[in-house]
């Protein structure tokens, strides 16, 4: 389990670490703000965020201060995230902006409770006291907008797929709108999940055995749903290509 976890993090933070800086670069050269938002995204929560909250979960000097400032860069991430999904599937809706802006009042409630919280904690009791309480809130939070994400993605990649059955669009960028709406919806699947079995079912073996698993075993599709999205190998685009170029029109 322990091995499982560890290699599901490092794949993790190294995926969105590569997809961070590309979609970055690619934001410099175009100025585009979707690019900005989501290599944002990736850079504040698989390569800084993520990690700070494991360093803080092991038990060191360090950790309260860990801790402490991991929600900052996740939770700035989250916002970058709905504002991405605002961005490009809602640019006009002024409910969408409003639940962006929600999103962002919630998270940053959590950051200020959260660590004042841990501040002041100082048993390992009261630290997983205060992990259970104030998980709820960042989980609810990544729980809605990976859910927008994934309904608004699929449901382009739906309307991108008859397009592209008469010729109109792109075999490759429908291809990697499917892969983002199932990184998208696999993230909220297992944030629902892992939600459900610390409490709902609340035991320990659920919180220690079954959250680390569920978890780790949904980066390990996350990251190949990204890898294939933002870095696809030439074969595999030329399958894509290649299954495009047969299916009737």
């Amino acid at each position: 389990m322990e091995i499982l976890a560890g290699v599901a993090v490092l794949l993790l933070c190294a995926t969105c670490l590569v997809v961070g800086v590309k979609l970055l670069l690619l934001a410099r050269r175009t100025g585009g703000q979707p690019e900005l938002f989501l290599g944002l995204y990736f850079m504040l929560s698989g390569a800084i965020g993520y990690p700070l909250s494991v360093i803080g979960a092991i038990p060191w000097e360090g950790a309260r201060l860990a801790a402490i400032v991991s929600p900052a860069f996740t939770g700035l991430a989250g916002v970058f995230l709905v504002s991405f999904t605002a961005h490009v599937f809602r640019p006009q809706s002024r409910i969408a902006w409003m639940l962006a802006g929600a999103t962002a009042a919630v998270l940053a409630v959590h950051l200020v409770g959260h660590g004042d919280a841990r501040l002041h904690a100082s048993t390992p009791e009261e630290i997983e006291r205060v992990i259970l309480q104030w998980s709820a809130i960042p989980l609810l939070a990544n729980a809605f907008y990976w859910s927008w994400t994934a309904w608004e993605t699929l449901r382009h990649y739906a309307n991108l797929r008859r397009r592209l059955h008469v010729g109109l669009a792109d075999p490759v960028v429908t291809n990697r709108m499917l892969l983002w709406g199932l990184m998208s919806f696999t993230s909220a699947g297992v944030v629902c999940i892992d939600a459900f079995l610390m409490y709902v079912v609340g035991t320990e073996w659920a919180r220690t055995v079954l959250v680390p698993l569920f978890t780790a075993i949904a980066g390990i599709l996350a990251c190949l749903f990204l890898l294939l999205a933002f870095l696809p190998p030439r074969a595999y685009r030329s399958l894509i290509e290649r299954r495009a170029a047969r299916s009737p029109s």
